[in-house]
């Protein structure tokens, strides 16, 4: 498991009120409408880095990855903004 699942798992974990406690359970979830702003960047051949920073609560997630993305997101550096993101909380998280 990359650095940056791990980061999220233990993000998720804590959220839903189990920080520290070891889960075997991996799960999907679709963080879209949590995402405050974020940023992209794969101007660096073999390499794609950046953040994604969460509704209050949320924290921030550092990308830093080996590799390259899409041959579309090659070259690039792409920022974003949710203008209304949904709030982060466990039921939230549950539900979607």
């Amino acid at each position: 498991m990359g650095r940056c699942q791990a980061d999220l798992l233990l993000t998720v974990d804590c959220l839903l009120g189990r920080c520290g406690k070891s889960t075997n359970q991996l799960m999907a979830f679709r963080i879209a409408k949590f995402v405050v702003r974020g940023e992209i960047d794969n101007r660096t051949k073999n390499r794609v880095s950046g953040f994604l920073e969460f509704t209050e609560g949320g924290g921030r997630l550092t990308l830093d990855l080996v590799g390259n993305g899409h041959p579309d997101l090659a070259g690039s550096l792409i920022r974003f903004r949710n203008r209304s993101p949904d709030p982060l909380t466990p039921e939230a998280l549950i539900s979607h």
